[in-house]
C-alpha cells in the first residue's frame, strides 16, 4: 500500500469518526511489531521515530538520519493498512 499523507489518514478518521493512533519506533523490531498488529486490526496508523533522540548532541556517534528515513518509508510502503510516517521532534540547532 503506498505511503499516505497524514493528512488524508486525518481527513478519513473525521470522516469516519475513529482515531488513528502515533506510534513511535526505536529499531527495525519495534517497527515490525507495529504495523504487524495495525495490520491484524485493520486500523490505518502513523509510525515514526523520535528526531530529537537520534539526533541529541550526547550521542557518541551521529545518527544517519537518512537511513531511518528509508527504513520507515519502506515499512509504510509494505505496510497491507494505510500509514503515513514522520519525525515526530524539531532536530537540535547545530
Amino acid at each position: 500500500m503506498p505511503l499516505d499523507s497524514i493528512g488524508s489518514l486525518m481527513q478519513r478518521a473525521v470522516l469516519g469518526a475513529y482515531a488513528v493512533g502515533y506510534f513511535e519506533s526505536w529499531n527495525i523490531e519495534s517497527l515490525q511489531g507495529v504495523i504487524d498488529a495495525a495490520e491484524q486490526t485493520r486500523s490505518p496508523i502513523i509510525v515514526g521515530f523520535n528526531g530529537g533522540f537520534l539526533s541529541g548532541h550526547d550521542r557518541l556517534a551521529g545518527e544517519r538520519l537518512s537511513w531511518y528515513a528509508a527504513l520507515g518509508r519502506a515499512a509504510a510502503e509494505s505496510a497491507a493498512v494505510p500509514c503515513g510516517l514522520l519525525f515526530n521532534q524539531q532536530f537540535p540547532a547545530t
